[in-house]
């Protein structure tokens, strides 16, 4: 079996981390720490697939328009230009199989960070210079913009509960990271596991079944 390594290390004061082995992907599930009580969680979900559809396989989201982010039911799609389309699957299988030759697999190329909690926007904001919350909105949405030198693409997922995803070429992973912990930290950031995200995930579903996102 292929193994994987992950792009993002995480800082030691976030305590011993419990991993797990999942189809060649060592895993954060939690950590070993005193800290319990935190406002912002930073996960690291660069093991998700994600892929680049594109021409055909573009036109098969419902016409979606750059800058809009559409809840696929596993994931989202996300309208990064004209007749393109970035695809992140949060839960569904991570071995997963592109349906045609128009997807491009980028799970390898992109790091992805999960960035939740009741404070999450004070630091999205201190991320980017652009409007991260849209409240005439209550739909998610997506944007690909710049944050301290890094091109990042960054969803609002526009949950009860808040939570931003955020990608960068996996090659500036770890700066997006330290980035995230440096401006966070003092608003109480705590890198944690999938277990935290997982429930976060198992919450949005409910809520994007009633709401028909």
């Amino acid at each position: 079996m292929r193994r994987y390594r992950q792009a993002i290390v995480m800082p030691e004061w976030a305590g011993r981390p419990v991993r797990k082995e999942v189809e060649g992907w060592e895993l954060i599930t939690d950590y070993e720490s005193p800290v319990t009580d935190w406002s912002i969680g930073v996960v690291d979900l660069s093991h998700r697939p994600k892929a680049l559809a594109h021409g055909p396989a573009a036109e098969g989201f419902d016409n979606i328009t750059p800058g809009q982010a559409i809840w696929t039911g596993s994931g989202f799609a996300c309208g990064h230009k004209p007749g393109e389309v970035a695809v992140f699957d949060l839960g569904g299988d991570m071995q997963v199989h592109w349906p045609s030759q128009y997807y491009t697999d980028m799970t390898d190329a992109w790091v992805l960070v999960a960035v939740m909690g009741n404070r999450a926007v004070e630091l999205m904001q201190r991320m980017v210079i652009i409007d991260v919350e849209r409240p005439e909105t209550d739909s998610p949405f997506y944007v690909a913009t710049r944050s301290h030198g890094m091109d990042i693409q960054l969803i609002n997922t526009k949950a009860e509960s808040p939570c931003y995803l955020v990608a960068c070429e996996r090659s500036h992973g770890q700066n997006l990271a330290d980035t995230l912990i440096r401006n966070g930290r003092h608003l109480g950031l705590k890198p944690v596991g999938l277990n935290a995200f997982d429930t976060w995930l198992k919450e949005f579903r409910v809520q994007a079944e009633v709401k028909k996102i």
